[in-house]
C-alpha cells in the first residue's frame, strides 16, 4: 500500500490467493490514516471471523455482496472516521 491517506479499504478475503484479503486488511490497519476496513467473503468460517475481529476490521460482509449494504457501511464508517479526526485535530 504505497500511500497513507485512504479513507477506506474494501477487500475480498480470498484475493487471488487464500487469505490475501486479510493480509491487505492487516496492512491497512497499520497505516497512519487508519482507514475504515470492509472485508467480504463467500466462505465465512469461524477462523476468518476471529482473524477479522483480531485485526479490528470495521465491517465483515458475506457474498453475494449487496452494494447498498456496502455503501451504507462505508458511509457510516467514513462519517465516523471524519468526525473522530475533526475532534482529535483540534
Amino acid at each position: 500500500m504505497g500511500r497513507d491517506d485512504y479513507d477506506a479499504v474494501v477487500t475480498d478475503v480470498s484475493l487471488e490467493k487464500e487469505e490475501l484479503g486479510l493480509e491487505l486488511a492487516r496492512e491497512a490497519k497499520k497505516l497512519r490514516s487508519a482507514p475504515a476496513v470492509v472485508v467480504y467473503t463467500d466462505q465465512p468460517t469461524v477462523d476468518r471471523l476471529r482473524t477479522a475481529l483480531a485485526l479490528k476490521v470495521d465491517y465483515f460482509a458475506f457474498k453475494p455482496v449487496d452494494i447498498e449494504e456496502i455503501k451504507s457501511a462505508l458511509f457510516r464508517l467514513i462519517s465516523r472516521r471524519t468526525l473522530y479526526h475533526s475532534f482529535s485535530s483540534t
